[in-house]
C-alpha cells in the first residue's frame, strides 16, 4: 500500500478492522492490532511524508471556509440569471456552497440531497439528511430545521435555484427516478451524482470570485463543514448544537478537529450562525413578527 501510494496510514483503520472481522468471523484471532501493528502503522505515516517530500510534492492543509467567502459567493448567486450551461452550473455551485455551510453538511450528505429533502415554510426551512456516515443502518433520518428569518437571504437563493432548474428540465417528469428526483442534478448530466463533486462545486464558485486560501491550505469539499463548525463556536454557539447539527455523538472528540478555536468572530458569521445562539432567539421574542422568509 506503501508503494501503490492509494491508503493513507491516517486512513488505515477501516481496512484493518474488515482484516480482523474476517479472520473473527472463522474463528481464528485478529491479526492486526496491538502494539506492533500501530508501529507500522506510524511507520508507514512517517514513509509517505518522506517519499512526498522527496517527490517535491506540496503538502496542504484542508482550510475552514471563512464566512466572509460564502457571503460572496451567496451574493453572486443572487445575483445570477443564467443563460446557458456555464451559469446555470455556477448557481448550482454557488447554491451549494451556502447551504453545505449552513447545513454543516458532509459532502456525500449534500451531493445526495432529493427535491424532497428540502422544503421551505413561512417560518422554516426543513432538511432531510438523507444519506449521513455511520448511519446507513439507521431507518429515520434526522432532520434539521433552520428558521427562515436566521439565514438572511438563504430562502431567496433556494429558491432562484429550484426555478432555473426546473425550467431547465421543463416539463420532465420529476418522480419515480433518483436521477430527476435528485435537488442537484441538471437535465445534461448523466450518471449518479458522486461526492467528490462537492470539491468541484466548491472549487468553481471560489474560484469565480478570486477566494483563496491561505497559503499552504487548500478549499475542498470539507472546508464548508469546517468552516460551519468554526464560524459557528466563534459567534458562541454551544458545542453540543453543532454536534447536533453536524451529527457527532455529544461524547465525540472528533469535533474538535473542524474547529479553529483563533478564529475571531465577524459579522459574516452572526450572519450564518447567529441563529444557533440563545440571543438570537431572545432577540426575535422582543421582535414579535420578524420570523419571516427573507
Amino acid at each position: 500500500m506503501l508503494d501503490k501510494g492509494t491508503v493513507q496510514a491516517s486512513n488505515m483503520q477501516p481496512y484493518l478492522s474488515a482484516i480482523n472481522n474476517y479472520h473473527e468471523d472463522m474463528g481464528f484471532p485478529g491479526p492486526a492490532r496491538g502494539r506492533a501493528i500501530s508501529r507500522a502503522v506510524k511507520g508507514m505515516a512517517r514513509l509517505q511524508v518522506q517519499a512526498a517530500e522527496a517527490a517535491g510534492e506540496e503538502q496542504t492543509v484542508r482550510t475552514w471556509l471563512p464566512a466572509r467567502h460564502v457571503s460572496a459567493v451567496h451574493a453572486h448567486g443572487l445575483g445570477l440569471e443564467p443563460v446557458g450551461r456555464a451559469a446555470t452550473e455556477l448557481l448550482r455551485a454557488c447554491t451549494y456552497v451556502v447551504f453545505a455551510f449552513v447545513t454543516f453538511g458532509r459532502p456525500e450528505t449534500g451531493v445526495s440531497m432529493r427535491r424532497e429533502h428540502i422544503s421551505i415554510t413561512g417560518e422554516d426551512i426543513s432538511v432531510v439528511l438523507h444519506k449521513e456516515k455511520g448511519r446507513g443502518h439507521v431507518r429515520l433520518r434526522r432532520r434539521l430545521t433552520i428558521p427562515a428569518a436566521g439565514v438572511a437571504g438563504l430562502v431567496r437563493l433556494l429558491r432562484h435555484w429550484q426555478q432555473v432548474r426546473d425550467a431547465c428540465w421543463g416539463h420532465r417528469p420529476v418522480t419515480g427516478s433518483e436521477v430527476q428526483g435528485s435537488y442537484w442534478r441538471l437535465p445534461w448530466e448523466r450518471g449518479k451524482l458522486q461526492s467528490a463533486q462537492a470539491n468541484g462545486w466548491v472549487q468553481l464558485a471560489l474560484g469565480k470570485l478570486g477566494c483563496v486560501p491561505p497559503e499552504g491550505g487548500h478549499f475542498s469539499g470539507h472546508s464548508t463543514r469546517k468552516g460551519a463548525c468554526t464560524c459557528a463556536r466563534a459567534v458562541g454557539a454551544a458545542l453540543e448544537k453543532c454536534c447536533f447539527l453536524g451529527g457527532w455523538s455529544q461524547l465525540s472528540s472528533a469535533i474538535h478537529s473542524y474547529i479553529d478555536p483563533a478564529a475571531v468572530p465577524d459579522e459574516h458569521m452572526e450572519k450564518y450562525f447567529g441563529w444557533t445562539t440563545p440571543r438570537w432567539r431572545q432577540q426575535q421574542q422582543r421582535q414579535p413578527g420578524t420570523e419571516q422568509c427573507a
